[in-house]
């Protein structure tokens, strides 16, 4: 028999040029993901289009990317254990993403690109942890420190990029963290596709 688990993270992350704000919050398996929402892909890389929201007037900052993750766990019973599926991936924010037009620039998108690549990484990471991982009876438990601990690390790393670039004025730090997460991204390839199993023992 197959059957969703309780178990549903959304992780929704706001990126502004110059901060960095994380939440969590847990919704049902029933709840729908936002239609405004991108799936990070290699292929389809962000456009100033997508930054829907109103720009804040008096902000400093010239965009904001509001980025996340969707969290989503299966499971299917045998006979002395079961197996547990997640599925993670990426997102952007098209409404609660803006950047000022005046301050747009090919050179910014890339950073605010930068940022939404970030997010992916760590899903990445996410994923591969959960697939090496030993779970417990108590795997619930296991599975929410895991996504806790991992959007931790995220934003630490969202904001030693945006101190070491100094939120992209920094063109040389731009340059080498463009290709540290490139490279990052390209070393956890084996963890691009959203779905991936491990075991669990039977309660």
């Amino acid at each position: 028999m197959k059957r969703g688990s309780n178990i549903k993270l959304i992780i929704q992350a706001i990126l502004f040029t110059g901060i960095f704000w994380w939440g969590m919050f847990t919704h049902s398996l029933i709840a729908q993901e936002n239609s405004s929402s991108i799936i990070w892909s290699k292929v389809q890389k962000l456009k100033w289009n997508d930054f829907q929201g109103t720009p804040q007037k008096d902000s400093s900052h010239f965009a904001i990317s509001s980025t996340g993750s969707v969290f989503t766990t299966y499971i299917e019973e045998g006979k002395d254990s079961a197996i547990i599926t997640f599925e993670t991936y990426a997102t952007f924010n098209r409404d609660s993403s803006w950047g000022k037009k005046w301050g747009r620039s090919s050179y910014l998108l890339k950073h605010e690109q930068t940022h939404f690549d970030i997010t992916e990484l760590f899903v990445r990471k996410l994923r591969k942890a959960l697939t090496e991982y030993h779970f417990s009876g108590n795997y619930k438990s296991e599975i929410q420190k895991m996504v806790a601990y991992f959007d931790h690390e995220r934003n630490k790393k969202q904001d030693q990029y945006d101190y070491e670039t100094q939120h992209s004025l920094n063109e040389a730090e731009q340059v080498k963290w463009n290709q540290y997460i490139a490279d990052e991204l390209k070393r956890f390839e084996s963890f691009k596709a959203h779905k991936v199993s491990n075991k669990i023992p039977l309660e």
